[in-house]
C-alpha cells in the first residue's frame, strides 16, 4: 500500500499518545505492503483522537501527502505537534517557516491537479469486445488517488482507465479501483496520445547565455514580475550589463508561452504546470551557461528543499543544471520590505549579486571567443 493520509493519521495518533516530540521521530517511506505503514497496526494500540486539530490542517494534509517531497511526513507531524502543544492558531501565522512550507507543497499539488485536468484526453478503444476509454499522463506528484473520484463524477457514464507511471485508476461505471503504475499497457498504446507534463527540447535550439527563473505569480493569468517588480528587475539587470540580448527564456509548456519579462516560472498554466520536470525540459532546450534563480521558491525547484537562501544567496555554484548557477532575491520580495534601510540594503545586495553573475558570464564568454579564435575556422 502506498503511503496515504489514513495510515499517517494512525501513526501520528500513536506518536502523539506516547508524547513523542518531532525531533525524536524519523519517517521512512516504503513502497509496497511492508515497511513503515505496516507499523500502523502496532501504533494503533496507542492511538487516540488528537484534540484541537483544525479542519484546515486536515485539508492541507490531504494535498500535501500527494507531494513527492520525502520530508512531507516529518513536516506534517511537526506542524501537528505544534498545533496540539500550545500553538492552536499556528496555521494563521503565514510567516512561520513550517506553515509557509506546508502551504507551498499544497499549492504545488493543486497546480499539478489542474494541469492534469487541463491536459487529460480520453481515447476510445475496444477491449474484449467492449468499449473502453483510456488516457496516459505523467504528473509531477502522486495525485491520481486524489483526483480519480473527481474524474468519476465528471465521467460517470463510460468506463475508463487513467494510466500514470505511479498509479493506474480504473472506473467500470460501478466501482473505482487502483493498481500500481508503470508503462502504458500494449493494448492501450496504439490509441493513447501521450500527454506529458512538459515539452521536449527542440533539436538544434540556439544556446542561451543566461536563464532567469522566478516563481509564478499568485494570479496565474498575470505574467511573472509584472508591474513594479518587473520594472525593478529590468533596472537591476540593465545596471549589471545583462541586456535582453544576453538572456533567453522558454516556458515548459511550449513555444507559445513565453514571458514578457524574460522570466520562467517553475510552474506554468496547463500542460506546463510542473516544477522539476518542466525545468529539466527547459534547461535541456535552452542550454544556458548560467542560471539565476530569483527567490527561494525558484532556488528550491532546482536544488531541493535543503537549499537555504540566507546561507547561499549570491554564491556561484557549478551544478548539473548549468556551469554557473546563482540564487538571489525575488524582486517582489525586495519591494515587500518596508521602505528605508531594510529595502535599501536588500536592493544593494540584489544588484551586487547580479553584477557578480554578469562578471562571471562575461569571463566565460570571453574565454569561449578566445578559444574559437585559436582554433580558427
Amino acid at each position: 500500500m502506498a503511503p496515504d493520509l489514513a495510515s499517517f493519521r494512525v501513526v501520528a495518533r500513536g506518536l502523539l499518545a506516547r508524547g513523542e516530540p518531532p525531533e525524536r521521530v524519523r519517517f521512512e517511506e516504503t513502497r509496497g505492503r511492508q515497511g513503515m505503514w505496516l507499523e500502523a497496526a502496532r501504533w494503533e494500540a496507542w492511538g487516540r483522537a488528537a484534540s484541537g486539530v483544525p479542519r484546515d490542517f486536515v485539508g492541507l494534509a490531504q494535498k500535501v501527502v500527494c507531494h513527492r517531497e520525502p520530508a512531507r511526513w516529518a513536516l506534517l507531524y511537526r506542524v501537528l505537534w505544534r498545533l496540539t502543544h500550545g500553538e492552536p492558531s499556528l496555521l494563521e501565522c503565514h510567516d512561520d517557516a513550517d506553515v509557509w512550507r506546508l502551504r507551498w507543497l499544497e499549492q504545488a499539488v493543486r497546480r499539478d491537479t489542474q494541469a492534469l485536468m487541463a491536459a487529460l484526453r480520453f481515447r476510445r478503444v475496444w477491449r474484449d469486445g467492449r468499449e473502453h476509454h483510456v488516457a496516459w499522463y505523467r504528473p509531477e506528484h502522486l495525485i491520481v488517488r486524489d483526483v480519480a473520484p473527481f474524474l468519476v463524477r465528471r465521467f460517470p457514464a463510460f468506463s475508463w482507465s487513467l494510466f500514470t507511471p505511479d498509479t493506474w485508476a480504473h472506473w467500470d461505471r460501478e466501482r473505482l479501483t487502483f493498481e500500481e503504475g508503470g508503462a502504458l499497457p500494449e493494448w492501450a498504446r496504439a490509441r493513447v496520445g501521450l500527454a506529458a507534463s512538459h515539452s521536449h527540447p527542440r533539436a538544434g535550439a540556439e544556446r542561451a547565455s543566461l536563464l532567469l527563473v522566478g516563481a509564478s505569480p499568485v494570479d496565474i493569468a498575470e505574467p511573472p514580475f509584472a508591474g513594479s517588480a518587473g520594472a525593478l528587475l529590468e533596472v537591476v539587470l540593465g545596471r549589471a550589463g545583462l541586456t535582453r540580448s544576453s538572456r533567453r527564456v522558454v516556458r515548459p509548456c511550449g513555444d507559445g508561452c513565453r514571458s514578457r519579462h524574460g522570466v520562467l516560472p517553475p510552474t506554468a498554466r496547463g500542460e506546463g504546470r510542473t516544477c522539476r520536470h518542466g525545468l529539466e525540459g527547459v534547461v535541456a532546450e535552452v542550454r544556458p551557461r548560467m542560471i539565476i534563480a530569483l527567490g527561494p521558491v525558484a532556488a528550491q525547484a532546482f536544488l531541493g528543499v535543503g537549499f537555504r537562501m540566507h546561507l547561499s544567496r549570491g554564491q556561484l555554484l557549478d551544478t548539473r543544471w548549468a556551469e554557473g548557477w546563482m540564487a538571489t532575491f525575488d524582486p517582489e520580495a525586495v519591494l515587500r520590505l518596508p521602505e528605508g534601510r531594510a529595502r535599501a540594503e536588500a536592493r544593494i545586495h540584489f544588484e551586487a549579486d547580479l553584477r557578480s553573475a554578469a562578471a562571471w558570464l562575461r569571463q566565460r564568454l570571453t574565454g569561449d571567443a578566445r578559444a574559437r579564435r585559436v582554433e580558427g575556422p
